[in-house]
């Protein structure tokens, strides 16, 4: 992580149609009586890294958590019947990635230095190495406990707060590839010996990390192509490239040889059938 640093690389933007934003907290903070006279549809200047948006709806409070990468123009929408987050359609994703490129947006975001003043929040640090160590460090009990049988549902918890404790934390694009590559080289040798369904449990408890990590949904989709979840592997892929415009370009190229890959066994399982 030496020479590398959140503060020199573009900030991100979340869109989330039919948020609520006068009952949701961003990181922490209240996003109510922040707007101006048009209507939050999403927030901007969020740093690289991990970020948590709570919405209070009439049935439950609903939760989005995401890592965001420089310039990145995530959309979301609150879908109020299965009362979660869900993806946008694509084509009114492009219309809102192209209307906050042009400018025609501004209005209509809050801006996160905004939330910081009025929450009398300090100066923004990155995510402490300290912390990340502690993180890695704590990930190697988890998964010890996790392959020793110990039931998942706790161990969720568990994890949830490790990574609420880099929430809202500036934390580079290298930083945050090197956690992916520390968890995805911890997971990897137990799927090497046929523990698929271990490593997809081990998965989606990094996921509770690094939420949506395209290094991470790349070795969940390969897992369950394992495990025969083929078509559930393509769809986890395919929501992720979404976002290839804003990774890194050797994260871009993996999405897609796994996709290749998941598509040309599935299509020999389905002959040899």
């Amino acid at each position: 992580m030496d020479g590398d640093s959140s503060m020199l690389e573009a900030t991100a933007t979340l869109i989330v149609r039919g948020n609520d934003w006068g009952a949701s907290r961003l990181d922490g903070m209240t996003t109510s009586g922040t707007g101006g006279r048009t209507a939050p549809r999403g927030v901007t200047e969020l740093a690289v890294g991990r970020h948590d948006l709570y919405c209070k709806t009439s049935k439950k409070i609903v939760h989005l958590a995401v890592v965001l990468f420089p310039g990145e123009v995530l959309v979301r929408k609150l879908d109020t019947e299965a009362q979660a987050y869900v993806l946008e359609d694509e084509a009114a994703e492009a219309e809102y990635m192209e209307a906050v490129r042009n400018g025609g947006m501004d209005s209509a975001l809050l801006r996160m230095s905004m939330l910081r003043l009025i929450a009398k929040r300090g100066k923004l640090e990155e995510v402490p190495r300290a912390r990340l160590a502690q993180v890695c460090d704590a990930w190697n009990v988890i998964q010890k406990r996790c392959m020793g049988g110990e039931p998942a549902d706790p161990l969720f918890e568990e994890v949830e707060k490790l990574g609420l404790a880099i929430s809202g934390l500036p934390m580079s694009t290298q930083a945050m590839q090197t956690l992916a590559m520390f968890l995805h080289g911890a997971i990897w040798p137990v799927a090497g010996t046929g523990q698929f369904n271990l490593g997809v449990v081990l998965t989606n408890l990094a996921l509770r990390i690094l939420p949506g990590h395209p290094q991470l949904v790349d070795l969940l989709a390969s897992l369950k192509s394992h495990v025969g979840l083929s078509q559930e592997a393509l769809r986890l892929l395919e929501a992720t490239m979404r976002r290839t415009p804003f990774l890194p370009s050797y994260l871009g190229d993996r999405l897609k040889e796994t996709y290749e890959e998941i598509v040309k066994t599935a299509a020999e399982r389905a002959r040899n059938a």
